[in-house]
């Protein structure tokens, strides 16, 4: 057990939810590091999961995300970035940007965090519904304006505080 924790909290310093770490962290490296999170996971964690075209999603909303992913594409659009995050991670997270106390982590409203981080057991990314789009960090680039343009007509909505924020409820 005490591997499992020690590999979460080092894939928790590894996933943050920052546009900048998403700018500088190599497509293959993000797979590498998804794959092992997948890893950790009981059996049927994993089976909801699907990873489309790098990007790991609830299986529910694969097909949109494919879909989506590829006519950015033909838009000369590039949409990458991360979207399933296990609770660990989740909590890592909360640490970083909250605080590190128990009522930091769990209760501390998330508007009070920088960035806004859900409380764990609460975020569309541990259901694999959210997307953080890299290279998505304000609402002026072409990105955004891809998404702000289209992504609902896959079902994704923006968090407003979070230019690179997408999922399937807009929280």
């Amino acid at each position: 057990m005490h591997l499992i924790t020690s590999v979460a909290l080092t894939l928790t310093t590894m996933i943050v939810a920052t546009p900048q770490y998403a700018q500088n962290f190599h497509k293959n490296e993000q797979l590498r590091i998804e794959q092992a999170a997948t890893s950790l996971q009981p059996s049927s964690m994993s089976t909801k999961m699907q990873s489309v075209q790098g990007i790991l999603v609830n299986k529910s909303i694969a097909s949109e995300v494919d879909r989506m992913i590829t006519d950015a594409k033909k838009s000369g659009v590039m949409l990458t970035g991360t979207g399933y995050r296990s609770t660990a991670v989740q909590i890592g997270l909360r640490r970083q940007n909250c605080g590190t106390s128990q009522s930091d982590i769990f209760t501390k409203p998330e508007a009070e965090c920088k960035p806004p981080t859900a409380i764990p057991g609460t975020s569309m990314h541990e259901r694999g519904l959210a997307i953080d789009f890299w290279f998505c960090t304000d609402k002026n680039g072409p990105v955004y304006s891809w998404l702000a343009a289209h992504a609902a007509e896959y079902g994704f909505k923006n968090r407003t505080d979070e230019a690179w924020h997408w999922s399937t409820n807009g929280l």
